[in-house]
């Protein structure tokens, strides 16, 4: 009986570590091998105290054009072929209820809002973790890139493979975020 207890103690151990594991080698495949996309980052709503030590990322390319084959609900799972614009920022070319075929680019997405020809999607890579001491200058750098008027350029840098996504940094003026934050805020 003891060594029963001890042998499921055991494969529960194995079970907890791999999960996280497995987790982290699928996020570390699509960064090694996935397509680089560069989303250009849009202003945000304010800072909310609640949501931890992390930058929220809004993006351009949240906002597509509606196909008007569906009937689309907020809260379904949708997928998002991408494609880059003249300047090189990935675009949604079109979003598809079925998973697309091979050969193109795209990324799992919630829908946030339907309106009358407009999707807007929420994307799973909206969230930069930051160290805890450097998030608060980070989110005011990406603030300030981000206001309207501001000439700076923001963009997070995604890698996509075959639906999955995985966040490798957000540029501001082609300087990572993580670097710009670790420099005093003037």
């Amino acid at each position: 009986m003891k060594t029963t207890g001890i042998i499921l103690f055991a494969v529960l151990c194995l079970i907890q570590l791999a999960v996280p594991s497995k987790m982290v080698f699928a996020q570390e495949e699509v960064l090694a091998s996935g397509h680089e996309y560069r989303f250009r980052t849009a202003p945000v709503d304010p800072y909310d105290p609640f949501r931890g030590k992390y930058v929220t990322l809004d993006f351009d390319a949240e906002e597509c054009k509606r196909p008007a084959t569906d009937t689309w609900m907020r809260g379904e799972s949708v997928y998002a072929v991408l494609g880059t614009d003249s300047a090189g920022f990935a675009i949604v070319t079109s979003v598809h209820k079925q998973e697309p075929q091979e050969g193109v680019d795209y990324v799992t997405a919630k829908v946030m809002h339907v309106y009358d020809d407009k999707l807007m999607l929420d994307y799973s890579f909206n969230r930069f973790y930051m160290d805890e001491n450097k998030a608060p200058a980070a989110e005011k750098r990406y603030q300030e890139a981000n206001r309207r008027s501001s000439p700076r350029e923001a963009y997070a840098v995604v890698y996509v493979k075959k639906g999955e996504a995985a966040l490798k940094d957000v540029m501001i003026d082609g300087v990572s975020l993580r670097i710009l934050a670790a420099q005093p805020v003037e």
